[in-house]
């Protein structure tokens, strides 16, 4: 499968709602110091520091959208997107 996130050179990792790491690309990993395998199917709790959960979470309440696109199939189909700005 082919994913841009793969290649960029920065921290990427993908987490379903309930915070299960599903992705990650070799960037993060790096930084991490573990390998991808052994960091998906982990909780993103997992690496952050304790301290800072409850505002990492308060801002992932303020940045979350959930959207249905169109899709070719021809389906809608929900997406959720996290904004950075």
């Amino acid at each position: 499968m082919y994913d841009p996130a793969h290649f960029l050179p920065s921290f990427v990792w993908r987490a379903d709602r309930d915070g299960i790491v599903r992705y990650v690309n070799p960037w993060a990993s790096r930084y991490l110091g573990i390998p991808a395998p052994e960091i998906i199917g982990r909780s993103w709790r997992e690496f952050v520091h304790p301290k800072d959960i409850n505002s990492v979470l308060d801002a992932l309440r303020t940045m979350e959208l959930i959207y249905r696109i169109y899709c070719a199939d021809p389906e809608w189909r929900e997406r959720y997107h996290l904004t950075m700005d």
